[in-house]
């Protein structure tokens, strides 16, 4: 960061040693509540970077642009929906719950 900061041009990247990403797939960008919530809040967090993370709740396909773990949430089985208010629920997972901000998925 000094260096950039400095107004460094720093070096080009060595194109031999560089590496390709693809786009998630489809089946990627699905949530699984059967997951911990630490690996839930990280794969959401890469997913809405590049794009957006879903899930089920309920039955119903949602768009997940937020999610974050709720701390001493009590145990049900993963994908129960423990509390709902406007565009927050709440679901239970593998470890816990996690707080989404859910929009419906309609197209």
């Amino acid at each position: 960061m000094e260096r950039a900061i400095a107004g460094e041009p720093g070096r080009p990247q060595d194109n031999a040693r560089a590496t390709y990403s693809p786009e998630f797939s489809e089946e990627e960008r699905w949530l699984d509540w059967n997951l911990p919530k630490a690996t839930l809040y990280h794969r959401a967090a890469g997913l809405n970077i590049a794009g957006v993370a879903k899930a089920m709740i309920g039955g119903q396909a949602y768009r997940i642009p937020r999610l974050e773990p709720v701390p001493d949430a009590a145990s049900a089985a993963p994908g129960t929906v423990i509390d709902r208010a406007d565009d927050t629920v709440t679901v239970a997972v593998a470890d816990g719950a996690v707080r989404v901000t859910a929009a419906p998925i309609t197209d």
